[in-house]
């Protein structure tokens, strides 16, 4: 009985894997039917961009030329009234597309302050999205993620200046630094390697 079960089971299974190929096959069968050609879309989508255009112009220039039947008719205050109603219409597609692009802006802001080390952030959210984005290009390229400024903790060698190489007195200077003293005589006392072999 356990194996007339599990050969019902498997039976099923079978069936479910060919429905479940079969439905793929035919699923790319039909994208590949219902795919379009790219230069045929390239040669329909700009016969209609010229169509559009083409449209575009003929209701401007029908529109301009009600404006002028109504102005001769004497009814300027319609036209007056179309184009309060126009100005409003455009001021409301106008504050949405400002509203819709301060948000993206936004956004694209903080993902840029987001790659800023969190210590500089606050310092450089009042800047524009383009400098802001330059400012995280520079941090992420100087100092690649994980990485920190490596600093050179050796002691700095002592570059002498002033009268005596930096030294007090020209004992000093040639008890801490001989050849240097020897240098600074043979370079500012005459005489100093009279006598003597270089």
């Amino acid at each position: 009985m356990n194996e007339e079960i599990q050969s019902v089971n498997q039976d099923e299974k079978k069936q479910t894997e060919s429905a479940i190929d079969n439905s793929t096959t035919d699923n790319q069968v039909a994208k590949k039917s219902n795919m379009i050609p790219q230069a045929r879309f390239d040669e329909v989508n700009s016969k209609y961009k010229t169509l559009q255009e083409k449209f575009d112009h003929m209701n401007e220039t029908i529109k301009q030329s009600e404006q002028q039947k109504e102005i001769q008719a004497g009814n300027l205050e319609k036209v007056i009234e179309k184009q309060n109603l126009e100005i409003k219409e455009l001021t409301g597609k106008l504050e949405t597309t400002s509203k819709s692009y301060t948000a993206l802006e936004s956004s694209v802001k903080n993902e840029y302050l987001e790659q800023i080390p969190e210590d500089k952030r606050e310092k450089y959210e009042k800047y524009s999205v383009e400098a802001v984005k330059d400012i995280a290009e520079a941090f992420n390229s100087n100092a690649p993620q994980g990485s920190s400024v490596k600093v050179d903790k050796a002691n700095p060698t002592r570059q002498p200046t002033g009268k005596f190489g930096g030294y007090e007195s020209i004992e000093e200077f040639a008890m801490k630094d001989p050849a240097g003293c020897d240098k600074y005589l043979s370079e500012n006392v005459n005489g100093y390697h009279w006598g003597r072999k270089k």
